[in-house]
């Protein structure tokens, strides 16, 4: 009798044995297969339920592995796993994420210490923005368990959130010691090296996520962003197109990035695309037709300018409480009359109420002033723009572009 126990036992060891085997290998079939035999062999075999309820989660055979954890708790209804395994479940499918944390939370009920629970609640946590109850779940995590990367990446990425970019980094690190490979902790150190102004060290850390296979558009429009600053407009033209190819729903503001780096490179006509392309795609935005008209003049397509720019002042109009960018109403009448007097032919009147509009509340203002000179001389009246030239000196007796211009008037007339 002895021996047919201990024959049993060895049997059922052996057969669960090998079943981690397949699991580990990610051969499920063969895995379960297994698992199952060691049901025959003992029906209530928790370790095996388990095993099998989370392989079926991993298969997105939510009902069977539903059954599974259930079956668990009928048996022990005390078993914290198997309402572990429940919100995980929950966790993975569609808006379920109530149902999750209620599950967790019953898990913990049973075991206080259970921190693998701790880490997917404060991940729920941190999805809502509940930062302080997802801090506070994944610092009582990471009491119990000081080595694991999940824990350490979700507290630098609430650190993150909380902008606190210091206590951030050194968890991320702490992470990357334990796990080096993991693409979203790599990219999240960037993000916070990138707040820190430390952007050699973003640059290298988004090159890592991409290496690991990180193709996510977050990555590459970051990445551009740091060439961006550190004046490497081609490096940053190439990494926003990449991101381009790479978000599924086309971001308006994706190309509004690229059109600037493309400005910056001077490849004007790519840019005048890229912005167009970002109006196609949000037609209400301003800033994005003040860029267009912009680099429409540094382009020398005046008359594109003028129609880009007018309808950013009729689009302002129209909408109520509208939102002005990195520019104001005199960069447009700036930029309007900088157009409208680089054409073949100037509208004196345009010009000439573009410019009042421009000194109205600001008549000491060197350069509208100096706007004001430029016309005079283009439309030959020599005079007037010697006065305002004048005027420019008085204002500011050090003007050396003032200076030289009313000299080369002056000499001229000679």
């Amino acid at each position: 009798m002895a021996n047919n126990k201990e024959s049993f036992f060895n049997n059922k060891s052996k057969v669960f044995q090998l079943a981690c085997y397949y699991e580990k290998a990610k051969n499920f079939t063969k895995a379960v297969e297994q698992f199952k035999k060691v049901l025959i062999l003992d029906k209530n075999n928790i370790e095996a339920l388990l095993h099998i309820g989370f392989i079926y989660k991993s298969c997105k055979e939510y009902v069977k592995a539903f059954k599974c954890f259930n079956k668990i708790i009928s048996n022990d209804p005390n078993n914290p796993h198997a309402y572990y395994g429940l919100g995980k479940l929950f966790q993975v499918m569609n808006n379920r994420d109530s149902e999750a944390i209620e599950y967790y939370n019953k898990c913990i009920q049973i075991d206080k210490n259970y921190s693998k629970a701790k880490i997917q609640l404060g991940i729920l946590f941190l999805k809502t923005k509940n930062f302080d109850k997802s801090l506070e779940l994944l610092e009582e995590a990471y009491e119990v368990e000081k080595n694991n990367p999940l824990c350490l990446t979700c507290l630098g990425n609430i650190y993150i959130e909380k902008r606190n970019y210091h206590e951030a980094e050194k968890y991320l690190t702490a992470s990357l010691k334990l796990d080096k490979k993991n693409i979203s902790t790599n990219a999240a150190l960037a993000d916070t090296y990138f707040a820190l102004g430390k952007l050699d060290d973003a640059i290298q850390k988004y090159v890592t996520a991409i290496r690991l296979g990180g193709n996510l558009p977050e990555i590459y429009l970051n990445l551009g962003h740091c060439y961006y600053i550190k004046d490497k407009y081609d490096q940053s033209i190439n990494n926003y197109i990449s991101a381009l190819k790479l978000v599924k729903n086309t971001r308006h503001d994706y190309y509004y990035y690229l059109g600037n780096a493309l400005v910056a490179g001077k490849r004007y006509k790519d840019a005048i695309k890229a912005y167009q392309a970002a109006i196609k795609l949000k037609k209400n935005k301003l800033l994005y037709y003040f860029c267009l008209g912009r680099t429409c003049y540094l382009d020398n397509q005046y008359k594109y300018g003028i129609k880009y720019l007018e309808e950013l002042l009729e689009l302002e109009k129209k909408l109520v409480n509208a939102k002005k960018e990195n520019f104001t109403d005199k960069d447009v009448l700036y930029l309007l009359f900088k157009c409208y007097s680089s054409l073949p032919s100037v509208d004196k009147v345009k010009c000439r109420t573009l410019v009042s509009e421009l000194m109205k509340d600001d008549p000491k203002n060197v350069k509208y002033i100096n706007c004001l000179a430029a016309l005079y001389e283009k439309t030959n009246q020599t005079f007037e723009a010697i006065q305002a030239y004048k005027k420019i000196l008085k204002i500011d007796p050090y003007n050396a572009e003032a200076s030289r211009d009313l000299k080369r008037l002056e000499d001229r007339d000679k």
